[in-house]
């Protein structure tokens, strides 16, 4: 996790409370390129990110500042919880400009992704489709690839041997390889390899 810049004149309602109003917000730098804003308004403050990508400053209103209400970590902030939402804010910009979809990508989307290229690129695309849709999809499929934990893949893999006992574990290792091939190849998948 990213460490949390510190800043006497932002982190605090009552820090936050002696500012002046201004149309520039106060800006605190807490990542290369990026920067959290705070602009003071009548009713209370707005938190903003900004980061700089593709030669130029993108802007967002991320959340209302905690000045006058309880932050509820949706849309009321406070500071430490603004900067993680602004850096949300530049990894989501930063895969827009590599040309990455900022979709959430469930297992299937991953999985359908690889048998697409998986058809036009290998021999065995049939064999690979029916072990992706007969011992993977039925139990992972809904899954955001982003979410999925060392913990769920181990679940899986021991529900599965418990199933087909009569595979070889050969087969049940080649269906756990697969799927850390499929979730490899789409670029928002965490490296998972470290599960066994």
């Amino acid at each position: 996790m990213a460490r949390s810049p510190r800043s006497t004149k932002l982190e605090t309602r009552t820090a936050r409370s002696k500012l002046k109003a201004e149309h520039e917000p106060f800006w605190v730098n807490i990542g290369r390129g990026l920067h959290l804003g705070y602009r003071k308004g009548s009713s209370g403050g707005t938190w903003i990110a900004r980061f700089y990508v593709d030669g130029k400053y993108k802007k967002q209103k991320i959340a209302k500042a905690d000045d006058y209400q309880d932050e509820n970590g949706i849309d009321v902030l406070d500071y430490f919880h603004a900067q993680d939402k602004a850096r949300e804010f530049a990894n989501n910009q930063s895969r827009l400009a590599a040309g990455v979809s900022s979709k959430q990508l469930t297992v299937a989307d991953a999985i359908n992704n690889y048998l697409a290229w998986f058809k036009t690129h290998r021999k065995s695309h049939a064999r690979t489709e029916h072990v992706a849709k007969t011992h993977i999809l039925p139990t992972l499929s809904d899954h955001l690839v982003s979410k999925l934990t060392p913990v769920i893949i181990r679940n899986w893999h021991e529900a599965l041997v418990a199933q087909l006992p009569r595979l070889r574990s050969t087969s049940i290792k080649q269906n756990l390889l697969n799927l850390m091939i499929h979730l490899k190849l789409c670029a928002c998948a965490k490296p998972l390899l470290t599960v066994f």
